[in-house]
């Protein structure tokens, strides 16, 4: 009996087709919430948790997006910071700019 009263306490997902594919909505007391494609956690659907342009609301919650960016940055912060130290942290002698401005 016990489960039963949980399962119809329990947020009801509903799977809805819009352009580009499906979305995870959960219907709750406090609105519809979005399931993230990347975590499974669920959101507000706003754009304080979700990127919404006017083609649609993103599949990623913005959390899984900065960490996404996050982790692709970094490889390409180091390969900067070594180029730097090899040249004597000067990134203008690349370019050769730092020669014609002094």
């Amino acid at each position: 009996m016990a489960s039963l009263a949980a399962a119809l306490a329990a947020p009801r997902i509903e799977f809805i087709r819009i352009a580009g594919g499906f979305r995870r909505i959960m219907k709750t007391e406090l609105g519809a919430e979005q399931l993230c494609a990347c975590c499974n956690e669920p959101w507000p659907m706003d754009s304080e948790f979700f990127q919404v342009s006017s083609r649609g609301v993103s599949y990623e919650c913005n959390a899984c997006i900065r960490e996404r960016a996050r982790a692709r940055a970094t490889p390409r912060r180091r390969a900067a910071q070594a180029v730097a130290a090899l040249l004597g942290n000067d990134p203008l002698s690349v370019t050769g700019h730092a020669a014609a401005s002094g």
